[in-house]
Parts: C-alpha cells; sequence; structure tokens
C-alpha cells in the first residue's frame, strides 16, 4: 500500500506538471524554439506517465490474477 501511495504522489506531480507547462506553452509571448522544446518536455512527461500507468496495470493485473489463484485453494 505504501508504494501505491507513492505511485499516486508521483502521478499527481507529473500531471501538475504538465498542467504547469501547458500553461506556458499556451502563454503568447513564448518564441518557437521554446515552444518546441516546451512541447518535447510536455510529450516527454506524458510518454513517461503513459509507461507509468502500464507498468502499474500489469502489476495490479498480476496481483489480482495470484489473489484470485488463493481464494480457489
Amino acid at each position: 500500500m505504501q508504494q501505491n501511495e507513492k505511485l499516486k504522489k508521483e502521478l499527481q506531480a507529473l500531471r501538475e506538471e504538465n498542467a504547469r507547462l501547458k500553461t506556458e506553452l499556451s502563454k503568447s509571448s513564448l518564441h518557437s524554439p521554446k515552444k518546441d522544446k516546451v512541447k518535447a518536455r510536455i510529450h516527454q512527461e506524458q510518454l513517461f506517465l503513459a509507461d507509468k500507468m502500464k507498468s502499474l496495470g500489469i502489476l495490479i493485473g498480476g496481483l489480482a490474477h495470484k489473489n484470485r489463484g488463493k481464494q480457489y485453494e
């Protein structure tokens, strides 16, 4: 459970950073090279978040499968 809470906090931090970067990107004062850098950073964080969610899903699926097997023993 402690690891689950840690993952939730990391996920929330990533969401907040992503929102901050999107806000920064939407400002009209950004120059093109900086916009490209911010877009790349947002994309990188989204990929990282997706990979983390995939790993978490695999872990939870494995635990559910393991626990379900114990019910029938």
